[in-house]
């Protein structure tokens, strides 16, 4: 099949795999029509993922009952169903069934307490050893092995901690139970039926920095021939011969991990003709890694599609999505997928995530899971970790358009084959000596080397492998003068800062030498052997390094000897910002070049291909490719900020037209700043913050919902409350009818408006959980005042989660109240208006104190935000069109541009014929053949987000990136820090993060 036909409609297997977020009691009829509506949004299939608010049984009939509607209907449809293997996260407790057999399942952490006399020291059972120490912490002796004439400055004790909520992820027993509580359940119901397969999510050594395990000291002297513990110390101490204490310990530690966790679960997966996929946890830097699976690059193997989590709006280095996509290469798993999105917040739009997904498909990535697409958002639901990309959103209705330009991105991705020569070694290993439990300055440093060197070699365009030494040690051969891992071979090898090399590694680079191979070092050569002083060995490597200590050498030494040698450049100059990856498609070669700034639009860029070429550009919205050259090396271009280029390298075929040069016999034109409104969806006014009283007392100030509702849980008990919310109409009569009352759980209050009782519900707005009352003949001129009584109640459970203790995240990640207190809406044909002026935020915020009333709905808008102009909270599409004179026709293009709109989507029509549907810049299109001399009728519709109306509308850093539960509620989180790479910082945690003023995002142009 040829590449444009492939490409027309891409198979579901290479199509998007969003998280169905699960998280309500389940209704077949409403499973069925939401798979219906994915179907239509053209994704690939989905993850039946059960999730926080879920009301349905987990893994007991009525959740089975509703996984085979998931995978009835999903079949019926051609998508491809799968299943999370966890109530929550992270995987491995099977919702509490594991956890429940005993403290032989429980998860472990090592403690160490210094103290200055033994006195102080209790006896207890998590009590594994008492050593002796002197000033400098260079000598650590258990105290039965003191030596003589030792100088004790003080003494160390060594624990070990226990959670009770979380599995020990090193005992494959406690896999085993895993597997027979969940994947057994589903194989005895399923049988042949089975889904697609499972994702497992974000296991991870949990308790403490450091882990520990009742089977570690056999495992550890198994591996190495000593006794692990008299020397725990040093795995947090700089002690002496601490360096090959912790390359042997870690060493053991991700041995037991991948094997007795992720292995097990793969070859059951492989018994039962079920796939494996799913992600690690803190897969971002050195330190991330070392505190959660001690590296995550061996994992990858037993995966049969290996992924990654991209958190937040946002991206960073290679290295995350490098690192899996090399194993995959490598082992010629050809799908790699990404959990990506959650954290962005309600207001990422198209281009955002085009960018995100742009990032992470040159670096290997090439299936987007979209976190998430919500069954519900009632509650706390609405506040997951947004955004909910789903049937909750304006722009459904075209989010096919974004599924279809991933799916053949995807495609081209998945079934070429990428070119790579060059492998980079990772450094975790050395992160294995450096982690002391802490990410101090060494661990830092070595990270930051690493980072650079990725991002060196990515800006300089050579692309490049990751090298793990575990799986070099188990997987690599030298042949010809080439090293092989698996499908790859590499004729040339960079090792970045290292503080130790394997020895098995070490070898396997000086045979590549022996052979012709070209070995390179970015910093010093590695001083340790397996962590040890090895001079023999060490001098031996260090003669076969070269060094590379300038960008220049680099181009001169590593790039010259590509076969393929890419250059990207501005003023003669590697352009660090674009990246590239190359894959051979067998009839062309495909070039995909990004631009990961957010903000830059690069021009005059010069692309040199090292050899001649056809050169064309494929349109991967339209899937039209366009010739630019019929023989060329080298052409310019200019690239959008986030944009994504895809250009096919054929063998030159002379005589072959080329398309006209872009900006040649244009004419740029601008519309008219003033537009009228054709047609506005119902508009909507947040309601967050009421008067209220609790068990009849008297009436306390306003507060936001979202604190009352923490306060009446913090009281442990049932209570009477009334909420007293007020809004402001002007000019009631210019309002037309209807006006609703938007609410949740309508049913758990008696609700009147300016004392009249108000209940029919009339329908939904958005999602079936936000509940319509006509509320239009209480609506009166001036202050209005909505009354919701009722009483608040949660079960025993809820308390127990929240103020029994401390508590893993395992359980607050599946909990689920019984009753919720939410803000309300106001909801008809309005304008919403702020009585106090907005300033401008960062990221397009902008605050102001409010109050807010509504009134007649704006009849024009003008360009700029329309936030201000009566769109307060608006969540819908509206339509706006003005006329455009035009004073003659030519043969030359005529291109509109519309600047630079802030929306999630736009259309365009002119003279009522439909132009373009934009979900990215460039924001200009040719609109020639649809003009003619005199009037001519624009119409644009913009589509907005639901962040104006779902928030978070307080956070004291306004608009944010990173939003969680918390955010909504100012309170500190992790999510207060700048990404997974970086600790917590609870310093902070007394901060409040809460402001009363609101901050609302720019919509329009």
């Amino acid at each position: 099949m040829k590449l444009n036909e492939k490409l027309i409609n891409p198979p579901a297997q290479n199509r998007t795999l969003p998280f169905w977020s699960w998280n309500d009691i389940l209704d077949p009829e409403v499973l069925r029509s939401q798979i219906k509506a994915m179907s239509k949004a053209k994704v690939g299939g989905y993850f039946m993922h059960a999730r926080s608010g879920l009301k349905t049984s987990y893994l007991e009939e009525p959740w089975f009952e509703a996984i085979q509607t998931g995978l009835e209907e999903g079949r019926e449809e051609n998508l491809l169903p799968w299943v999370y293997d966890e109530e929550g996260w992270p995987s491995g407790f099977a919702g509490g069934k594991v956890t429940a057999l005993g403290d032989a399942y429980h998860a472990r952490g090592l403690r160490m307490q210094l103290h200055p006399k033994i006195e102080e020291i209790q006896q207890t059972s998590t009590l594994l050893g008492i050593y002796a120490y002197t000033h400098d912490f260079k000598q650590i002796h258990l105290l039965e092995n003191i030596p003589e004439n030792f100088e004790i400055e003080g003494y160390i004790s060594m624990t070990h901690s226990v959670s009770p909520y979380y599995i020990d992820i090193l005992n494959p027993i406690t896999t085993k139970a895993f597997l027979e509580a969940t994947h057994e359940s589903y194989a005895a119901r399923f049988g042949n039926e089975m889904p697609e397969g499972f994702f497992t999510d974000e296991p991870r050594l949990s308790e403490g920095p450091i882990p520990w395990s009742y089977i570690l000291p056999q495992e550890f002297e198994k591996d190495h021939e000593y006794s692990l513990l008299p020397q725990l110390p040093a795995l947090y101490l700089p002690c002496e011969g601490y360096e090959a204490v912790r390359t042997d310990f870690w060493a053991t530690v991700s041995r037991l991990f991948v094997h007795s966790y992720m292995e097990q679960i793969y070859d059951w997966c492989e018994l039962h003709h079920t796939k494996l996929t799913g992600h690690m946890m803190m897969e971002e830097s050195l330190y991330s890694q070392m505190t959660g699976t001690s590296g995550s690059m061996p994992f990858y193997e037993f995966f049969h599609m290996p992924g990654i989590d991209s958190l937040r709006r946002m991206i960073h280095d290679p290295r995350m999505p490098k690192q899996v996509s090399s194993v995959a290469e490598q082992f010629g798993k050809h799908r790699v997928i990404s959990e990506s999105y959650a954290l962005s917040g309600w207001d990422l739009n198209f281009e955002e995530m085009r960018w995100i997904a742009n990032w992470q498909f040159v670096n290997g990535v090439n299936i987007i899971c979209q976190h998430l697409q919500a069954y519900s958002l009632k509650g706390f639901r609405k506040r997951d970790y947004p955004p909910s990309l789903f049937i909750q959103q304006s722009w459904w209705d075209e989010y096919h358009r974004f599924n279809d330009y991933l799916a053949r991105l995807s495609t081209l991705l998945i079934e070429g084959k990428k070119q790579v020569e060059v492998l980079l070694l990772h450094p975790m290993h050395t992160g294995w000596i450096t982690y002391d439990g802490t990410n101090n300055e060494e661990i830092q440093t070595y990270d930051a080397a690493f980072s650079e060197a990725t991002q060196k070699l990515s800006g300089l365009h050579i692309d490049y492998h990751l090298g793990d030494e575990t799986i070099l040690a188990e997987h690599a051969q030298i042949k010809e003068g080439k090293l092989m891992v698996g499908e790859y071979s590499y004729s040339q090898v960079i090792l970045p800062p290292l503080k130790s090399i394997d020895a098995s590694t070490a070898h396997l680079l000086i045979e590549f030498v022996k052979q012709g191979g070209y070995l390179y070092r970015l910093g010093d050569a590695p001083e340790l052997i397996d962590g040890r002083p090895n001079s023999d060995l060490s001098t031996l490597l260090e003669t076969c390094l070269r060094p590379l200590t300038s960008d220049t050498q680099i181009i001169d030494q590593v790039k010259t000897r590509l076969n393929n040698r890419i250059s990207i450049s501005k003023d003669g100059i590697e352009e660090p910002l674009l990246h590239y990856c190359l894959h051979d498609q067998e009839e062309a070669l495909s070039l995909f070049v990004v631009n990961n700034s957010k903000y830059d639009r690069l021009s005059n860029i010069n692309i040199d291909l090292g050899q001649s070429y056809q050169v064309s550009i494929l349109d991967l919205e339209s899937n039209e490719e366009t010739i630019l050259n019929s023989s060329t090396q080298s052409f310019t271009a200019d690239f959008e900020a986030m944009e994504g280029r895809v250009y096919l390298l054929r063998p030159i075929i002379p005589n072959i037209s080329t398309s006209p040069i872009e900006g040649k016999n244009q004419i740029l034109i601008r519309p008219d700043t003033n537009w009228n409104i054709k047609q506005m969806d119902q508009n909507i006014l947040t309601l967050d913050c009421c008067k209220y009283r609790v068990d009849g007392s008297d009436w306390r100030e306003k507060k936001a919902v979202i604190k009352i509702m923490k306060e009446l849980l913090a009281l442990q008990r049932s209570c009477s409350f009334e909420l007293r919310f007020d809004f402001t109409v002007i000019d009631r009569l210019t309002i037309t009818a209807p006006l609703y009352l938007v609410i949740e759980e309508s049913k758990n209050y008696e609700i009147s408006v300016n004392g009249k009782p108000v209940s029919k519900v009339t329908g939904f707005y958005k999602d079936h959980s936000f509940e319509t009352i006509d509320i239009t003949p209480a609506v009166i001129e001036g202050e209005n005042i909505i009354t919701l009584t009722g009483v608040f109640k949660q079960s025993e459970h809820v308390y127990r989660t929240l103020f029994g203790g401390p508590v893993y995240e395992t359980e607050l990640n599946k909990l689920t109240y019984d009753m919720e207190l939410e803000s309300i809406y106001i909801l008809g044909n309005f304008g919403a208006y702020s009585t106090t002026p907005f300033a401008k935020r960062e990221k397009e915020g902008m605050e102001t104190e409010g109050p807010f009333f509504i009134t007649k709905a704006p009849c024009t808008v003008n360009h700029g935000s329309f936030t201000e102009q009566g769109l307060l909270c608006f969540a819908g599409s509206l339509e706006l069109e003005q006329t455009l004179d035009i004073k003659s026709v030519t043969d030359k293009q005529v291109l509109l541009d519309l600047g630079s709109p802030r929306l999630p989507l736009l259309q365009l029509w002119v003279n009522d014929q439909m132009v373009k549907t934009f979900l990215w810049a460039p924001w200009k299109v040719d609109i020639s053949p649809h003009i003619h001399k005199g009037s001519n009728k624009v119409t644009l519709k913009l589509f907005a987000s639901n962040r104006n109306m779902l928030g978070p509308h307080h956070h004291i850093n306004g608009e944010n990136y990173s939003v969680g539960p918390q955010s909504f509620e100012g309170v500190f989180s992790w999510l207060e820090r700048p990404s997974e790479a970086v600790p917590i910082d609870r310093s902070l945690a007394s901060k409040s993060y809460w402001s009363d003023s609101y901050t609302f995002v720019r919509f329009g142009f």
